[in-house]
């Protein structure tokens, strides 16, 4: 299912074509002021006759407004999001606008989530290193168990308290909870169907021996999770 941002003819004998192609069938309909409300209905009719139906919106052609419109819109429902740019030579290049899968407020409310994005995100001390691409999963489970803070603590299991901070005038403990793997597993799932990370592996390697690294959306994601919580950045 597609949505385009133009009636020009060049452009809905693209979807036409297109559609033959997916052996899909193709409609199409008039967008009409007010356009963001238009669009909004035409988006519910859509949803409602096909469920389940992967959008894609073309922003590359057609009104401003309208296309303002269906990129608010996209950003809703999680569709794919396209426009197409001048390249070298004169040929177009297409990119696409990609929707957080998760949003910057759950990464700062999560502090697993970022210790796993800083971890990925470090760069060499020296100059002269090189940077490392990819981290493993054991190495990541080791910086995140250290400080593990789980979102729900009832049922959760309790390790060694640890000593209050230093020079407190009450002699205070933490309390650390345990990461099991299985939790740990669900928490890189997560950030790797978010778009944050993404995995790095060859053929037959185990869970343990998985590679990771941060992803565009993943790094960006960190830096405004960063300056919303007022943490130094990391390098």
């Amino acid at each position: 299912m597609r949505t385009h941002g133009s009636c020009h003819p060049l452009a809905v004998a693209k979807v036409r074509a297109h559609a033959a192609a997916l052996k899909i069938p193709v409609s199409f309909g008039f967008i009409t002021p007010p356009v963001l409300e238009t669009a909004r209905d035409a988006l519910f009719r859509i949803l409602e006759e096909h469920p389940g139906a992967r959008l894609t919106f073309d922003l590359s052609g057609g009104p401003k407004d309208l296309c303002m419109a269906f990129f608010h819109l996209s950003l809703w429902v999680g569709a794919k999001t396209r426009y197409t740019l001048p390249g070298p030579g004169g040929m177009e290049e297409q990119a696409e606008f990609g929707v957080p899968g998760i949003p910057v407020a759950a990464v700062v409310a999560n502090r697993n989530y970022l210790l796993v994005l800083e971890s990925l995100a470090r760069r060499p001390e020296k100059a002269m290193e090189d940077p490392v691409t990819s981290l493993s999963r054991s190495y990541l489970y080791n910086q995140v168990a250290a400080y593990y803070v789980p979102k729900r603590t009832r049922g959760v299991k309790r390790g060694a308290a640890q000593p209050g901070t230093a020079g407190s005038s009450e002699p205070r403990t933490a309390v650390q909870y345990e990461l099991t793997q299985g939790t740990f597993s669900n928490i890189l799932r997560t950030m790797t169907a978010g778009g944050l990370i993404e995995e790095c592996h060859s053929r037959g390697t185990d869970r343990k021996r998985m590679q990771y690294r941060i992803t565009a959306a993943g790094s960006l994601a960190l830096r405004l999770a960063q300056i919303q919580s007022g943490q130094p950045r990391v390098t």
